[in-house]
């Protein structure tokens, strides 16, 4: 499938998305929160969803007010890839989500946040290129992350490409992204 097909299909599926979550009236984090209020640096879903079938993994959680640097950030995904049960899960990249659910930056942390070593920037994308996660977490979340980050390919490509080495940041690289004025280009 040549890239422009893969955005639109992507594209597709996230606006199937947001249209579930419009017509229920729903956050797109209601099925991961349940009903309550996010308690920083609390994973959602608990225990993380875990998909033992594809190897991939992710959690949601926020800090403390003003413990992020600027932006509209409520809080971000992680996600990881588990090769196997001897090694930590190997981070792949964050997603920030402003608090209306809207993801707004992309972005990539050190290996001393997420836990684990980082793979490298070409095994990171083949990772991205297969995430999916079906048997754990809150299936919409679930679409709609995966339809997020197909869409976003080259972002998050060019994110991949400017990791710096040894260093002492949280954050090694963020690029900001607008689903708005991606869907536009596409001219769905």
């Amino acid at each position: 499938m040549r890239r422009h097909e893969v955005e639109a299909t992507a594209a597709r599926e996230l606006l199937t998305c947001y249209e579930s979550l419009a017509a229920r009236r729903a956050h797109l984090l209601a099925g991961l929160l349940r009903g309550r209020r996010p308690v920083q640096w609390r994973h959602y879903p608990a225990g993380d969803a875990i998909d033992r079938e594809t190897g991939f993994q992710y959690f949601y959680h926020c800090h403390a007010p003003g413990t992020r640097a600027g932006g509209p950030e409520h809080g971000h995904f992680h996600l990881f890839q588990r090769r196997d049960s001897a090694q930590p899960p190997a981070h792949l990249l964050a997603i920030a989500l402003t608090a209306k659910g809207v993801p707004h930056a992309l972005f990539t942390v050190n290996e001393w946040v997420a836990g684990s070593p980082l793979p490298s920037a070409p095994a990171a994308l083949r990772a991205i290129g297969r995430f999916e996660v079906r048997s754990a977490g809150d299936p919409l979340v679930n679409r709609w992350m995966s339809a997020l980050l197909r869409l976003f390919r080259p972002e998050i490509a060019e994110l991949l490409a400017v990791l710096p080495e040894n260093s002492d940041v949280e954050v090694l690289s963020s690029i900001p992204i607008d689903v708005d004025a991606r869907l536009e280009e596409i001219r769905l």
